[in-house]
């Protein structure tokens, strides 16, 4: 008896280790499967609803001197996946970086990312917009989805920023294209900031 017991205690741990090996090799594996795997991955950026980003957190400081500002958007760039994250691991890191060009910020580079399952993100999308002079603009993806009439959508707000951003805050709409084969984005829209 004691024997059977020892040996179905060392089937399950057994069966756990290899579950948890199975998880990393299939998502490792997945790479080989781009255009679909590229459009499960990249799905939040298509229909999300703002996950685990509660944007009440980041209200800008009340300042008299903040001023709202209409802000107009375009970028284009490329998508990346880390299947060897250390920041995500054991899942798949999705990189989005670009460059454009907005009102308020003249030329600017902009740095999304975040950690999914395969299909799902596990956290909130959060991402950086540089200008040319350095200041950036701090934003997370809140909500996506689809407009008859437009197309695909994104909706960023801003929550912060460094320099005349510091206490920046706003929304925009983003409409967007995602060329799966060669992994690059286009982009367009617009919103406001107040800063």
């Amino acid at each position: 008896m004691k024997t059977r017991l020892m040996f179905l205690l060392a089937f399950i741990v057994i069966m756990v280790a290899c579950d948890s090996d199975s998880l990393q090799n299939n998502l490792k594996s997945s790479s080989e499967n781009d255009s679909l795997n590229a459009e499960m991955l990249l799905s939040p950026l298509f229909n999300y609803k703002g996950g685990n980003f509660n944007k009440s957190n980041f209200k800008s400081k009340k300042n008299s001197s903040l001023v709202t500002r209409t802000l107009k958007s375009e970028s284009s760039g490329i998508i990346e996946f880390d299947f060897n994250s250390e920041v995500c691991e054991p899942y798949i890191r999705v990189l989005i970086k670009g460059q454009g060009n907005a009102s308020h910020l003249g030329l600017f580079t902009i740095e999304i990312s975040y950690c999914s399952d395969g299909e799902n993100p596990t956290g909130p999308i959060l991402g950086i917009q540089t200008a040319a002079n350095g200041d950036q603009l701090f934003t997370a993806l809140v909500g996506a989805g689809f407009d008859q009439d437009l197309g695909f959508y994104m909706d960023y707000i801003y929550y912060g920023g460094t320099g005349r951003f510091t206490n920046a805050s706003g929304e925009i709409r983003l409409y967007g294209i995602v060329d799966y084969e060669n992994m690059v984005f286009n982009n367009h829209g617009e919103g406001t900031l107040t800063y």
